[in-house]
Formats: structure tokens, C-alpha cells, sequence
């Protein structure tokens, strides 16, 4: 304007759109005629859509407010004409938020002999807002028999309803059949009286799902509806029409269906899931993988009703074939379904199918895959035995713990850590019995004739110990004669030397076995047990025979087999009896 404020300009193109033309000129002269507070003013005025202010702000009492305005009763009462574009888009905001009326292009008076509301209609937008009375009759010119105010007040009551729903129009049940003109039907299905929810529109969602266009999208509001519903109503009206949908191939309802299982599942019984549901679900093998991988996770909202029979066998000739399907998301999904799952399975199932099952998803190259099969491995692990884990598992899980994927690596580790430790615990009590059985044995093997062998002493090694000198080197000690025979020809073992009393030194199995006398042969021959007789004080004048001797002692056996002393120590023994025997010969001679 000439003093600078600011105004909204409203242009027609009167090329581009000659058709419409005649609407404004319409609007146009309504504009300039037609004057009132709540009416858009002419010429100077600045305002902005309605649309607008809804989607920034959301204050119930400015919508209220607005919708209070007496533009329409204006028109209708005092002007006695007919608006017949009431919408959110024949409405504006000015800068404190009053709602203006606008949208001239359809007024008229039933009263003019000229152009009536129907004929100003300009396109197939504005049939939608028809009352019902021309939708009844099909005919615009049945409204000359009704009030002045039949269209707007129909108008009005579709405006309040867009105001509070995001602008999305909801006139009839009948709309029901294309639910892409409501799209947020699911959100807004709780502003519903039950009662109409319940006897309206869940019959008309019924009626679109398996009969109209409605498909997937009308799915959760019929699930919502019937959660309301008692166990007999949900039976004859919302089971059967599900049962019904799932042999539908659409791949969206299908998917819908799959999505959505968790909020029906409760719903149905265990006939109707192992007859009906069961048998169209594994029929899911659509080349489609988000089919195939929502199928896997239904299965862990069925298993729990299905019957042993097909948990045991159909189900997992099915889950077999998704443990080689191409898509490495969904084998790794099918590893974490069947841990999920197995404890439905019977013990026979368990054994034959998991511990394979599980190892070749450790040979899968998806680094995920060989993850889930090892914390499926762990959680399962109470299911394998002792036999299992150290033949089956453990030998197929030590082969990821070199893996290159550290992640994997990791979780090797701590699958392993578990069967180690569950390996131990069950053995742990064998073990126990094996112990003692080993004991009994040991004590059975070291005795002789029927007795048990006293403990060996304890041997020193150390060749500068002086109690070498008072150990008998593992023989028997025994005390020599008092006196030797006084003659030559008295007690004598016949071959030239005479002995007071044979040694009653005891050789072979009879002595204690303490490794000592496992190497007699080496020297124990060369010396016979008579200089072990001789007494210092008397000694005996007989020359000794070493050919008598050595036939008695070649009589004894002697143990050929080594000890456990060293060689070193053998050495020093036999030549310290040498001294001493050589010692005692010397004695005698004298």
C-alpha cells in the first residue's frame, strides 16, 4: 500500500486457466459486495492459509475460537447464501491469529435465477463435501428443497474433523475402502466411542481387508478394535478373517501379518495355529528376504503352541533349508531361532540336531553368523553332555579362536571357557572314583605273597654325607657269629671255609624293594656272602675258596633289572665293598 504495510495479493491466471475463469469473476464480485468482521477484507489485508498456523501451532483454545466465528450464520441467515467451499483451504490467519473466510468462488443464493451452486462446481475435490442429500439423489439442484444452510452446516462438520486430524478427510464409513486418504487411521482409531469402533467401522475394516482396497494398511486398526473384543467375539469375527489373509499372496499382507503376530498371537489356540496359521507361515519362501526373514521371527511367537510333532520335524526341515539360504542375515537369524527355540525340542531332537546345526554355522564365512552359533553354543550348553562337548563342541569351537574377526574371537573364548568348565564339573565325579580306584591299585601291586611292602626310606645322594657309612644299602643287617669254629674241620660248609652261622641276608623279592638290589648282578657275585660273616676278633686262619662260594651264590637270583639311583651312586658303593672285603681278606690271612 501507499503508506508501506504489507498485504496479501491473490492472482488468477486468466490464460492458463480459462476453464475456471467464471469462478472468479464469481469470487471476484462476492469480494467486493459481501463485507463482514469475520469475512477476508478486500484489498487490504494481510493474511496467511490456515495450514500454515495449524502445523506450527497446536493451541486448542485458537482452534476453538476460530471455529466459534459467525462468518457462516452471517451468510447463511442475513445474506441467504450458500458458501459452499468451507475448508481448511478457503481459511486464513491475520498477525493475531483470528480466522478469516474466504474462498468465494462457489457463493451463491438459491434465490438467483441464474447459475446455482451445482453449477459452479469446478471439479471432483468439491463432490467429496457433498451432503448427503445430493448424494442420494446424484443431483445438485435437490438442494432447493432443503435449507439454505444443509451444505455449509455438512461443510462445517467435515471442517472440524480436518482441523483435528492433520487435515485428512473423513466424511463417510464408505471412505474406509481406501485407506489412502486416511493414513493415520491406526493413530486416530482412539478418538472413537467404542461403541462406534466396535459396530461401525471395524465391521467396514473387515469388510476392506478382504474384500476392497483397504489391504495391509487396515490390518493394526482391526487389531486394535479387538483387543476391546470378548474371547467369543474375537473368535467369529477378527480369527476368521486373519485365517483368511494369511493364504492371501499378497506380499504386503503377508508382511503385515508377520510384523504384526505378536498382537494376535495370544488370540488363537493351539488347533488353529498347528491346522491354519502353521501351515501357510512355512509356505513363506518368497524370493522376497524381508519375507523369509520375518518368517524366522514369527516362529519364536509360535513355537510355544505348536505341537510336538511339528516342532520336532516340520519346523526344522524348514529352519534347515533358511540355514543355507543366500542372504547371510537371515542364517545368522535362523542360528539365533533355533537356540531360541530348542528348548521346546525332546532330548532325542536336541542331541541330533544342535550340536550340527551350531558347528556348521561356526564354518559360515559372515563373521555375525559364526557369533550368533557361539552364543547360541552357550546358551544350549546345558543340553550336551561330557561326550558331546569334548568330541563335537570344543573341537569345532577351538578352530575360531585363531579367527581374524576380533569380535569372534572374543566371543570363542568365552564360549569355550563355558564347556571347558562344564566339562569339568561333569567329570569331576568320576574322577573321584577313578582316584580311589588307582589307590587300591597301587597299594595291590607293590605287595608280595598277600602282603602289603613297607615304604622305602628315603635315599641320600650326596657322596660326602658320612651317614653313608651306617646305611645298609637297602639289605637286611644281621648280626655276625659271636665266634667261628676253633677247627678246620668243625662246622664247615665243605669247601674250605668255615662259618660260625650262614648270613641270613635275604636276596630277591622277599627284600624291601628299594632299587638297591635291582643291580647285584654287576658285583654281587665276585664277593660271596661269607665276608660278611667275619669277626674282627677272631678272625678265621681257612684260606677262602672263592670257587665254593661262587657256586652258592650263583643259586640266588638276582634282579638284572636297573634301579632308579644314578649310576655315580652304584659306582661308589661297589667300590667301598671292595675296600671292606678286600680289608676283611686281609684280616683273615694274618
Amino acid at each position: 500500500m501507499e503508506d508501506g504495510s504489507p498485504v496479501s495479493i491473490f492472482t488468477f491466471d486468466c490464460v492458463k486457466q480459462k476453464e475456471k475463469l467464471p469462478l472468479a469473476k464469481n469470487a471476484f464480485k462476492k469480494f467486493r459486495t459481501i463485507r463482514h468482521p469475520d469475512l477476508l477484507r478486500y484489498i487490504d489485508e494481510r493474511v496467511e492459509p490456515l495450514k500454515n498456523q495449524l502445523s506450527i501451532r497446536s493451541d486448542d483454545h485458537s482452534i476453538l475460537w476460530g471455529l466459534y466465528k459467525s462468518a457462516i450464520k452471517f451468510l447463511n441467515n442475513d445474506c441467504a447464501h450458500i458458501h459452499g467451499n468451507i475448508r481448511i483451504s478457503s481459511i486464513f490467519t491475520n498477525k493475531a491469529g483470528e480466522w478469516k473466510l474466504a474462498g468465494f468462488e462457489l457463493m451463491s443464493s438459491l434465490k438467483d435465477d441464474g447459475q446455482t451452486y451445482g453449477d459452479l462446481l469446478y471439479d471432483s475435490s468439491s463432490s467429496k463435501y457433498a451432503p448427503p442429500e445430493v448424494v442420494k439423489s446424484n443431483s445438485w439442484n435437490v438442494l432447493k428443497d432443503h435449507d439454505i444452510w444443509v451444505t455449509d452446516s455438512w461443510n462445517y462438520g467435515i471442517l472440524i474433523y480436518e482441523v483435528y486430524n492433520n487435515n485428512e478427510l473423513l466424511t463417510s464409513a464408505s471412505q474406509l475402502n481406501n485407506p489412502g486418504s486416511i493414513p493415520q487411521l491406526d493413530t486416530s482409531i482412539n478418538k472413537f466411542s467404542p461403541y462406534i469402533c466396535k459396530y461401525k467401522i471395524l465391521p467396514e475394516l473387515i469388510n476392506a481387508l478382504e474384500f476392497g482396497s483397504g489391504g495391509s494398511k487396515v490390518l493394526v486398526p482391526i487389531l486394535k478394535i479387538g483387543k476391546t473384543l470378548d474371547d467369543e467375539e474375537y473368535e467369529t469375527i477378527i480369527v476368521i478373517a486373519i485365517v483368511k489373509m494369511f493364504s492371501v499372496p499378497d506380499r504386503a499382507i503377508r508382511l503385515s501379518l508377520l510384523e504384526n503376530l505378536s498382537l494376535f498371537i495370544d488370540r488363537l489356540d493351539n488347533k488353529t495355529v498347528n491346522d491354519k496359521i502353521f501351515t501357510n507361515v512355512v509356505r513363506f519362501t518368497d524370493t522376497a528376504p524381508i519375507i523369509r526373514e520375518n518368517t524366522i521371527k514369527s516362529i519364536l511367537l509360535l513355537a510355544p503352541k505348536l505341537s510336538d510333532r511339528v516342532i520336532n520335524n516340520d519346523l526344522l526341515r524348514y529352519l534347515a533349508k533358511l540355514q543355507m539360504d543366500n542372504e547371510p542375515g537371515i542364517r545368522t537369524n535362523t542360528t539365533i531361532c533355533l537356540g531360541k527355540i530348542s528348548k521346546y525340542l525332546n532330548e532325542s531332537t536336541r542331541k541330533k540336531v544342535l550340536a550340527p546345526a551350531f558347528t556348521r554355522a561356526l564354518r559360515d564365512p559372515f563373521p555375525h553368523a559364526k557369533i550368533a552359533s557361539l552364543m547360541a553354543l552357550t546358551a544350549t550348553s546345558e543340553y550336551f553332555d561330557a561326550s558331546e562337548c569334548a568330541t563335537k563342541i570344543l573341537p569345532n569351537v577351538s578352530m575360531v579362536l585363531i579367527e581374524k574377526e576380533k569380535s569372534v574371537r572374543l566371543q570363542a573364548f568365552k564360549t569355550f571357557d563355558v564347556f571347558i568348565k562344564r566339562l569339568e564339573n561333569s567329570v569331576v565325579g568320576a574322577a573321584a572314583s577313578t582316584a580311589e580306584t588307582w589307590t587300591g591299585w597301587a597299594f595291590v601291586g607293590t605287595a608280595v605273597e598277600g602282603e602289603i611292602s613297607p615304604p622305602s626310606p628315603t635315599i641320600n645322594n650326596d657322596p660326602n654325607d658320612k651317614r653313608l657309612n651306617g646305611i645298609n644299602n637297602g639289605w637286611e643287617s644281621s648280626k655276625p657269629s659271636s665266634k667261628l669254629s676253633e677247627n678246620n674241620n668243625g662246622s664247615s660248609n665243605g669247601k674250605g671255609l668255615k662259618v660260625g652261622a650262614v648270613s641270613p641276608m635275604k636276596l630277591g623279592k622277599t627284600n624291601p624293594t628299594d632299587g638297591w638290589d635291582l643291580d647285584d648282578s654287576g658285583w654281587g657275585n665276585e664277593f660271596n656272602e661269607g665276608w660278611d660273616d667275619w669277626n674282627i676278633s677272631r678272625p678265621s686262619s681257612t684260606t677262602p675258596s672263592t670257587n665254593s662260594t661262587r657256586s652258592e651264590s650263583s643259586e640266588s637270583p638276582i634282579p638284572t633289572k636297573l634301579s632308579s639311583v644314578t649310576h655315580q651312586r652304584m659306582a661308589e658303593l661297589k667300590d667301598k665293598k671292595k675296600k671292606v672285603s678286600s680289608l676283611g681278606i686281609k684280616k683273615l690271612e694274618k
